[in-house]
């Protein structure tokens, strides 16, 4: 209405009224609607119906603000004198609001201070008034008018209005909210959805443009996801493999402005694009637009209110302060000197655009007078047409009869001659089969003559090359024979030390295989003793179970009988004139027996009766057992540490990755006289709970690959020395008073402490009858000190404060044994190390590789790091090759035994007896590829150095390194075969050698044993420390450069050849039919010169059958 009443008063720019004032009404009516586009937008019914009637109002808004921009008499940044420049200043001109303070839509007072944080940003107020502009923003409400039609007339309408902004006001033209616009237009235009978001999520961009880009924001997601799924998810005409198939969800939701993952599975659901989990899979996702099915039209998805990404750039900014420019970013007015000083800066750019602009014209006008004679010659068409349908339908009756007998004429016609055609292709193809044939016959009879009369050249130079190295080995023949002498006498000593070696290498083995039968038959004796011992322990389990069950009917009589001659007695000393009731008998004899016979703090038997009979109620009760497997794979989904290791291994190695072994010790009191039916009860209640001795097994299920954990809990009184590889600990602690003032006998095994003094995760259950007092709580505290460790500043009352230690009440017995196993199993993970240390409470990764790849992969390192030295690219001798890979084979057997006895000196207590299958003794499929790993993997390997030679020994013999190639190159790929084959025979023993070994490492050869072969169980750690200490390579120093003098000569030789190339030259020139003098300089040979020494056996060529293969 405010806007109509100005139209009303004639404010229409130029023919009419035009001010500052007005302008800054409409730019505030402008503002209010823009902002109402957004801020709206969570309500229905405003989307469904008044949306479009605030775009409409907007759109007048602008239209009535760009006539008074475009005034002829430049009166928008003018303001009336007997307005604010008469001496007053209201409305615009001032930074509160007249009257009452507004109040938001929810009731919310607003601020209206002239001390608020953002006054000073506002363009309308005191400070706008001061400036030229008078409050004004045009360069502002130019950009909203370019975002607000960005869809009119196809974008002309922005190309025209931009065009004449270029012209007539470059300042506002150039300015950052004009630019910004026409960024945000060209983005758009070109379907540029990653543009688009990243300038709507940019700080940068003002709110209100934000706002008006909302319109804006379904059309680009949509247009968006359809390039999307033709682009992703596209196959390979080779592979057939899916390119970007898999695309995260959350990058979806950073790159189109979603406000959660909810809100993009929402749209993918909606455009029939298929979502698991937080993936997209594009290849399985079909775009499409839902239809609706009564009315068939398409089915919009309006976006949900931009929160994080609109509304956020408001900054605490009210919608007062918005209407009146709080939020409209820098460069929404003009600068001071734009209208003065901008018309001189910018007459080149105008003149430029004034140009572009006629362009512009003349573009549009040869468009319009093409789309108007092709609008006449289509209206000439369509009459042509017309009346050629009309004489057509005239004359069609009479050609039917006829068209028919001329169609099948036609048709057996065209048959015919199909068949004619067909004829001469097939005659055609047959000449050009054959003559492709003979093309090829020819080729390959000449390049059989090329190749023979390369060969017989070949041959002649070999021939040559021979008879001289013959000369110079009959010159050097006699030096050889002198030294020979030496180098016998060397050979015979080193012959005498390899036979000592060797001599005292067989008395090492002999030595090592009678340890290793002693070592057998000791453990095999251990065995058996172990199995008698676990049979006596059964037989008296079973003999104590049986007196228990005795002792326990006897006790439940007898106390029928106290209990009954208890209430006689009560009755006899009742006094019927009495209103106090005595004391029983009982009390007083347990008073007496308390404070008069051994005085001090001493409990009856009744007290330990009382915990024994709780315990026994809990370990009979029905419940589910603890499942232990599955309880550790929850510590397991909880940690960090365990599995991020990331480590790729060898096709020739294989992991335990797969696999995790736990194993709980409980440990219970000491079995005495006074407490061992309390011990057998506490047993009964652990067994009812995790199903001692039985190992669990469950599938924890990550992304990729699952992890199968199997878990076992003991008894560790029953087996001490067990525990020694355990992964947790857990104590049941009965109280002082429980104990029935036994405290001296209230005691662990003593191995305990050797457990104690480890990393091993322990807790301890403190079962108390709420009955004790300070005296036994000192005892406890000591007791609790020695097993989980003193700690100051805790109340003595109270040892729930202790970390490690739980004392619940006796209802909550069973509760807190649960979660002091979970308790446990968390603990655990989270002290697993991630060093190369090796511990036999925490589960080791091991790697299983047979000893013949182990080898391979230090080899395949060893031609890595002298890669990276750059030995291959420059000439080298093979003997020094040679001899670094011998040095590495020899220095890995060094490592592997150096490793092999610290690993059994550390781990040959793991794994735990408890996981190995009965009658294999090894733990079943803890490998991939379902291998098993024996209980004496961690023995060290008898007799290595003559295992690691007759493996590797072959290979470095050259002779027997050609053999060996010749044999598998029949296994591999024909060209790759071939490519070995060629290496050989052109002498690259290095390249060839390389090649073989990384084939080897990789898996792709396999190495052909007589016997069983030998495997090793490593740490994946130490395993990597043996390859990189194996493999290490110092690279020889380089040869200094030889200077010699070059004779003198040379030099004349070569003046006169150049002074006769200048005249043979000079002679072209004259007569160019003549042919090329050519200049022969007769170089004398230095004297000094002499051939490189040549070994006569260097290039040894392999022998090779030339039998015909079968």
């Amino acid at each position: 209405m405010i806007r109509k009443d100005f139209i009303l008063q004639n404010y229409i720019g130029t023919g009419g009224n035009c001010d500052a004032r007005a302008v800054r009404c409409h730019e505030r009516i402008a503002r209010w609607h823009a902002m109402s586009e957004h801020q709206l937008s969570h309500i229905p019914d405003f989307v469904s119906h008044q949306s479009q009637q605030n775009v409409a109002e907007l759109g007048q808004t602008m239209k009535t603000l760009n006539m008074y921009y475009d005034d002829a008499l430049g009166r928008s940044l003018k303001v009336d004198e007997s307005g604010e420049e008469g001496g007053y200043a209201q409305g615009c001109g001032s930074d509160i609001i007249m009257g009452k303070s507004p109040v938001d839509f929810d009731g919310t007072l607003l601020t209206n201070t002239a001390q608020s944080a953002d006054v000073a940003k506002r363009i309308i107020g005191a400070n706008g008034m001061k400036s030229p502009t008078h409050g004004t923003a045009e360069p502002e409400m130019r950009g909203l008018y370019i975002l607000l039609t960005l869809n009119n007339e196809g974008g002309m309408e922005v190309l025209k209005y931009s065009g004449r902004l270029c012209v007539q006001r470059p300042a506002v033209f150039y300015s950052r909210p004009v630019q910004l616009a026409l960024s945000i237009f060209q983005a758009k235009k070109d379907h540029n959805y990653a543009r688009f978001f990243s300038l709507l999520k940019s700080p940068s961009t003002p709110y209100l443009f934000s706002c008006i880009m909302f319109k804006y924001v379904e059309n680009m997601r949509k247009d968006a996801l359809t390039i999307m799924s033709k682009t992703y998810g596209a196959k390979s005409k080779t592979t057939g493999v899916a390119f970007y198939d898999d695309y995260p969800i959350k990058n979806l939701v950073h790159l189109l402005c979603y406000e959660d993952e909810e809100d993009a599975r929402t749209a993918c659901r909606h455009y029939g694009i298929t979502v698991e989990g937080d993936q997209i899979l594009w290849r399985r996702s079909k775009f499409r637009e839902p239809k609706d099915p009564e009315k068939g039209h398409i089915i919009p998805l309006k976006p949900r209110k931009m929160m994080r990404t609109i509304e956020a750039k408001l900054e605490g900014a009210t919608r007062l302060s918005v209407c009146r420019g709080g939020a409209s970013g820098e460069g929404a007015t003009l600068s001071n000197d734009s209208s003065g000083s901008d018309a001189a800066a910018a007459e080149i750019v105008r003149k430029k655009a004034r140009d572009a602009a006629e362009e512009v014209k003349k573009v549009a006008m040869k468009q319009r007078l093409e789309a108007e004679a092709k609008a006449r010659a289509q209206a000439t068409m369509i009459e042509k047409k017309r009346l050629e349908q009309a004489k057509l339908e005239a004359e069609k009756r009479a050609r039917v009869e006829a068209a028919k007998r001329a169609e099948m004429a036609r048709m057996e016609k065209e048959r015919v001659e199909r068949e004619r055609i067909l004829a001469e292709q097939r005659r055609k193809q047959e000449d050009a089969r054959r003559l492709a044939e003979a093309k090829l016959a020819a080729e390959r009879a000449e390049q059989e003559r090329q190749e023979k009369e390369a060969r017989e050249r070949e041959a002649a130079r070999k021939r040559a090359e021979e008879e001289a190295k013959e000369r110079e080995r009959q010159r050097v023949l006699e030096k050889q024979r002198v030294e020979e002498a030496r180098r016998q006498a060397q050979i015979r000593a080193e012959e005498e030390r390899a036979e000592r070696k060797r001599a005292e290498r067989e008395e090492a083995r002999r030595q090592a295989e009678l340890r290793r039968k002693a070592e057998e038959q000791r453990v095999r004796k251990a065995e058996e003793e172990e199995a008698r011992k676990i049979e006596n322990e059964w037989l008296e389990k079973i003999e104590m179970a049986k007196k228990v069950m005795v002792w326990r009917l006897w006790r439940k009589r007898m106390r029928r009988r106290e209990s009954f001659e208890g209430s006689l007695r009560s009755l006899e000393c009742l006094d019927p004139t009495s209103t106090c009731y005595p004391a029983s008998l009982r009390e007083e004899a347990l008073s007496i027996t308390n404070h008069g016979l051994y005085g001090g703090s001493i409990v009856t038997r009744n007290d330990v009766d009382e915990l024994e009979n709780q315990m026994h109620r809990l370990a009979t009760a029905s419940r589910h057992p603890i499942d232990l497997s599955k309880m550790v794979a929850g510590g397991l989904g909880l940690s960090k540490s365990f599995g991020t290791h990331g480590m790729i291994y060898p096709p020739t190695v294989q992991s335990n990755k797969n696999i995790l072994l736990f194993k709980l010790a409980v440990f219970l009191p000491k079995r005495t006289s006074r407490v061992e039916t309390l011990h057998d009860t506490l047993r009964m209640w652990a067994d009812s709970h995790l199903k001692i001795g039985r190992v669990s097994s469950h599938i924890f299920e990550r992304r990729s690959p699952h992890v199968e954990i199997r878990a076992v809990a003991v008894i560790g009184n029953d087996d001490l020395a067990g525990c020694e590889n355990c992964n947790a600990a857990l104590f049941l602690l009965p109280s002082v008073t429980a104990a029935s003032g036994a405290s001296c006998q209230m005691e662990f095994p003593e191995e305990v402490e050797d457990l104690l003094d480890s990393n091993v995760p322990r807790m301890v259950l403190v079962l108390d009858d709420e009955r004790s007092n300070g005296c036994e709580n000192e005892i406890t505290e000591n007791i609790l000190n020695c097993l989980v460790g003193a700690e100051e500043g805790l109340d003595k009352d109270s040892a729930q404060q202790r970390q490690g230690v739980s004392a619940p009440k006796i209802c909550h017995f069973d509760y807190a044994f649960g979660m002091c196993c979970e308790t446990l199993a968390n603990s655990y993970f989270e002290s697993m190390s991630e060093g190369t240390q090796i511990d036999p409470h925490v589960f080791p990764s091991l790697a299983r590789v047979s000893l013949a790849n182990l080898g391979f992969l230090c080899l395949q390192r060893l031609i890595q790091n002298m890669d990276a030295e750059g030995c291959f690219r420059t000439p080298a001798l093979l003997e020094d090759f040679l001899s670094s890979c011998e040095k590495t084979l020899n220095m890995m057997t060094v490592e592997l035994i150096h490793v092999s006895n610290d690993v059994h000196q550390k781990m040959q207590n793991w794994p735990p007896l408890e996981f190995l299958e009965e009658g294999t003794n090894s733990i079943p499929m803890l490998f991939e590829g379902q291998f098993d790993l024996p209980s004496n993997w961690h023995l060290p390997l008898p007799d290595l150095e003559r295992k690691v030679s007759d493996v590797f020994h072959p290979l470095l013999e050259r002779e027997i390194f050609a053999i060996i190639v010749e044999n598998f190159s029949q296994e591999l790929p024909p060209r790759l075969g071939e490519n070995l084959l060629i290496m050989l025979d052109n002498d690259e023993f290095s390249g060839c050698f390389a090649n073989i070994v990384s084939l080897f490492a990789n898996g792709e050869l396999v190495t052909a044993t007589t016997g069983k072969e030998t495997i090793v169980y490593l740490p994946v750690e130490r395993m990597s420390q043996i390859i990189e200490q194996a493999a290490v390579y110092e690279a020889p120093p380089a040869p200094e450069p030889v200077l010699k003098e070059i004779p003198s000569y040379l030099f004349q030789n070569t003046v006169h050849a150049e002074e006769e190339e200048e005249k043979s030259c000079g002679e072209r020139n004259t007569d160019k039919t003549q042919p090329r003098d050519k200049i022969i300089v007769n170089k004398r040979k230095p004297p000094d010169a002499v051939e490189p020494e040549t070994p006569y056996n260097e290039r040894s060529k392999r022998i090779r059958s030339n039998a015909p293969a079968e």
